[in-house]
């Protein structure tokens, strides 16, 4: 993969990490939620209406990943709990929480 640093186009931590390696260079780290995808946290899973996924016919299935479109943009769900009149949706990232490890092996560096 390649990626420009600055740019926020990875985690915090991993940007971090390769920071400093030289081309050639193989290491191998681990990054905390705080610098990876966050804490999973409770503000993040939301109870909505069943009706509201009904009305446009989506089909809800446990554990399905849903993709909803918002005037903020795009958020990602997970159907956490399925219920006669409700859904419950976890939109936390699927690895918030998790401490991640990762073995890079940088290959080139350009400007």
């Amino acid at each position: 993969m390649s990626f420009a640093i600055g740019k926020n186009e990875v985690i915090q931590g991993f940007e971090k990490n390769v920071i400093g390696m030289k081309p050639g260079e193989e290491k191998t780290f681990s990054v905390p939620p705080i610098e990876g995808y966050g804490e999973r946290t409770s503000e993040n899973v939301k109870v909505y209406p069943r009706e509201l996924f009904e009305k446009q016919g989506i089909d809800l299935e446990m554990g399905s990943t849903l993709i909803i479109n918002t005037s903020e943009g795009r958020l990602f769900g997970f159907v956490q709990g399925l219920a006669e009149d409700e859904v419950v949706l976890d939109m936390n990232h699927e690895l918030a929480g998790k401490t991640l490890t990762f073995t890079v092996f940088l290959k080139e560096i350009l400007n």
